[in-house]
């Protein structure tokens, strides 16, 4: 040992097998190579080596040309060493992942930090990484150094970024409120289950925090009869067609094909696909009003349909109206 540590400073005797760090060890060594002696990059002589490890009060050692091992319980006998020193490797890049999670405020999120290293590869690094929010520290989330992420208090937008290194990388993390009804900050992007996907309506608190409440007109407060209570957003016919163009731009759902649906579509693809049940008392949706569509009545009107009754009838395309946007796999 004390030659080991003569060699300089981090060098030390080799472990029997890898640690808590998952350094390599002797066993690891043999397990990788074979025998040290035939392996011709190396050559080495390869009789007894001893290791740090100590076992029921004897010395332990590996033969690296044979792989046997054994005891020294005298700590009289010589043998070879192997010494060893941790270098680590400068990785060329590293990748922090997912990009664009949300979070509910209280719920975790795993990260994971890869790094790029030269010769080795793709290498998962998240423990040795720092992962934090640059710009709030962890007035929105915090980061363990299991690379696990908690949100603690609602925001639009923030980001976490990773250290490792010379090298960093950021993605873009939501926090969310927990999503009790549909009137909270949250919003259903309902799956048929054949990959068709219809959205609900989205509330006041879910507009406001995706910064898109400019888009509605105005609110409407429902009481719990046809809709979760709350306030959610009425949106004029124009502006339908905009919140759907924004849901792409925010992957709602993991989409990026939106579109406001014909009326035909919300019949009978949405309506009667759920076997004309209120889509209040099947999924929580607001139904106060109607829910806008593409088909025209006229020049100036279009057909708006009411998710609690299954009945339509044609609006004035200022008229503010819900909004469900439609998106095929």
């Amino acid at each position: 040992m004390a030659y080991c540590e003569s060699l300089g400073e981090g060098w030390g005797l080799t472990n029997i097998r890898a640690g808590a760090n998952n350094s390599l060890g002797i066993e690891e060594l043999f397990n990788r190579y074979g025998s040290l002696y035939d392996y011709e990059p190396l050559k080495w002589a390869a009789w007894n080596s001893m290791t740090n490890g100590i076992y029921n009060g004897g010395a332990m050692y590996k033969n690296l040309h044979t792989g046997t091992a054994g005891q020294d319980q005298t700590f009289a006998e010589r043998y070879l060493v192997t010494c060893k020193i941790e270098q680590p490797r400068e990785a060329v890049s590293i990748t922090l992942s997912p990009d664009n999670a949300t979070i509910n405020v209280g719920k975790t999120q795993q990260y994971t930090v890869t790094a790029d290293i030269p010769g080795v590869g793709a290498v998962d690094v998240t423990q040795m990484a720092d992962i934090y929010d640059p710009a709030n520290g962890e007035t929105y989330v915090s980061v363990d150094n299991n690379g696990l992420a908690t949100g603690t208090a609602m925001v639009q937008s923030t980001t976490l970024q990773a250290d490792y290194g010379s090298q960093s990388d950021t993605v873009n993390v939501t926090i969310a409120p927990v999503c009790n009804t549909l009137a909270d900050a949250c919003i259903d992007a309902r799956d048929r289950g054949d990959g068709i996907k219809f959205t609900s309506s989205p509330s006041r608190a879910f507009l406001e925090l995706r910064g898109l409440a400019h888009l509605a007109t105005s609110w409407v407060t429902e009481n719990g009869t046809a809709g979760p209570a709350g306030e959610f957003g009425k949106f004029t016919f124009g502006d339908a067609a905009k919140l759907c163009a924004q849901y792409n731009n925010l992957r709602i759902g993991g989409r990026t094909n939106w579109e406001l649906p014909a009326l035909d579509v919300i019949e009978w693809s949405l309506w009667k696909w759920y076997g004309e049940r209120s889509m209040f008392e099947l999924f929580g949706w607001p139904t106060y009003i109607s829910y806008w569509t593409t088909t025209n009545a006229d020049v100036v009107s279009n057909y708006a349909f009411d998710l609690d009754t299954g009945s339509y009838h044609s609006w004035n395309q200022g008229e503010p109206m819900y909004v469900t946007c439609v998106s095929y796999p």
